[in-house]
This record gives structure tokens, C-alpha cells and sequence, in this order.
């Protein structure tokens, strides 16, 4: 079965302006209300004139989308949205994606270390996680280790629907 792209996330190389970037959200494989997980496809092409010259695949990877809170699955965008699909490298169940995204989600912070016997205060940095920021990727790194990375904005992008992208190139 051959899957269509449901979402484009479009970027220039911030070293290489001459290179474009694509990541190509293909249709879920499973969907819910509120999860929806897949695969997608990471494409580059060198750019002359503004004119992608040979697309080529780098990679290929499964993803999850996790709606916000009470909100259900939104299709259109944009690139600091935190409900965005991020990728997922290793074995996750429904629930614990569900669960891990809503933690982070949540803001949590790092429990403060006591002062030590002499009296030295210790400080771990960052002691918060931005819930706010989009996950850019989750990693199973071993049972029950997760890897989590949250994306920092310092590109430009554009994100589109595959009818945005057909239609508005």
C-alpha cells in the first residue's frame, strides 16, 4: 500500500543556503481522536535559482502526533506548535506516548538539591523542561530510559498540508 503525504515541513539550510530540506509526514498507519503515528521521509535537494536541482531520500523513520489537551489531531500548523509530529526511534505503546508527551508538556521541574554538609549550594541546569517548546524526537534507550528532544526554532520553515503544498507550491 502506498502511502500520501499528509504534511510537508519545508526548510533552508541555515550553513548551506543552497540546500533545501523536506520532511514528508506520510498517512497514519494507526489514528485515533487523539494519536496519530506513521512514517516519514526526509528528502534533500541542492537548490539553483530558487529550483530544487535532484531531490534524494537521507532518511526514513517512523513519527507520533500527539493532540494538545482536549483539543483532537489538527492537519495545518505552524513550526513552533507543540502538537506537532515528532519522531520516535524505538518501541513505544499508545499510552506511554500519550504519557510521556503530556508530561513534558506539563512543565515539569527538577526536585531542589539539598545544600551539601558544608553549606555549598548546588544548581543542575536547565532545572525546568519547556513544555511549551514542540518535541523534536523520542528515543528508547533502554527499558525504562527515554531520550527526549525538544526543538528550538532558529530556522525558517513552512509547514503545509499536501493540498497547501499541491496548490500553493
Amino acid at each position: 500500500m502506498r502511502s500520501v503525504p499528509w504534511l510537508f515541513d519545508v526548510s533552508r539550510g541555515m550553513l548551506l543556503p543552497t540546500e533545501w530540506y523536506v520532511d514528508a509526514y506520510l498517512s497514519a498507519d494507526t489514528q485515533t481522536a487523539t494519536l496519530r503515528r506513521g512514517r516519514f521521509t526526509k528528502l534533500e535537494s541542492p537548490v539553483i535559482g530558487d529550483i530544487a536541482q535532484n531531490w534524494r531520500v537521507v532518511s526514513r523513520g517512523a513519527y507520533a502526533q500527539v493532540a494538545r489537551a482536549g483539543d483532537l489531531l489538527r492537519v495545518s500548523m505552524t513550526d513552533d506548535d507543540i502538537d506537532r509530529p515528532f519522531r520516535v526511534e524505538g518501541r513505544f505503546s499508545d499510552e506511554e506516548l500519550v504519557e510521556i508527551v503530556s508530561f513534558v508538556r506539563s512543565s515539569p521541574r527538577k526536585p531542589s538539591l539539598p545544600p551539601d554538609p558544608d553549606g555549598t549550594i548546588r544548581l543542575e541546569l536547565p532545572d525546568e523542561i519547556d513544555g511549551k517548546l514542540p518535541i523534536a524526537k523520542l528515543v528508547r534507550t533502554g527499558r525504562p530510559l527515554v531520550r527526549i528532544t525538544l526543538r528550538v526554532v532558529i530556522r525558517q520553515a513552512r509547514m503545509c498540508s499536501w493540498s497547501e503544498c499541491k496548490t500553493n507550491g
